[in-house]
Formats: structure tokens, sequence, C-alpha cells
């Protein structure tokens, strides 16, 4: 995919290794890159899908823009790989 995310202090980038069928997304592949002045903060969130509905929308599919849309309505959020 070959995506970059160009943020700013204070945004959130969030992505999914699972595709909209809940299977493994081999693309998710990811890394950081090394910070020459200044800091870097990462944190990370892992959410189990298995029996978790909440996050499927009425076709079934995951609906992970929405969540996390409505879990962090303040951010400015890049939402990679939606």
């Amino acid at each position: 995919m070959h995506k970059a995310a160009h943020s700013k202090a204070g945004d959130v980038v969030f992505w999914t290794n699972v595709n909209y069928t809940g299977e493994i997304e081999v693309y998710a592949l990811h890394g950081g890159c090394p910070v020459y002045g200044g800091e870097k903060i990462a944190a990370t969130l892992c959410i189990r899908m298995k029996g978790q509905d909440v996050f499927r929308s009425a076709s079934n599919r995951l609906n992970i823009r929405e969540l996390m849309e409505r879990c962090y309505p303040q951010k400015r959020m890049l939402l990679e790989h939606l």
C-alpha cells in the first residue's frame, strides 16, 4: 500500500489489521520512522474482535471508522486503511 500518515501533535492514527469480513489483512504491516528532533510518543490499543458484535454494521461488516469516531470525537483523526 505504501501509505504514510503525516500528523501533528495531538493527532491520532488508526488502522485495522483485518479486512471488513474479519480476515487478517496482509497489507497492514507497519513501522515507525526515527525521530531526529523532539520526541515521539506511541501507544497501542488492541481491540479483540471475537465476540464483539458491536463492531459490526447491519450488513455484518466491520465498521471501525464509526467506532473510532464515537470513541475519539475530539481528535483530528487520520483513519488509514478504512
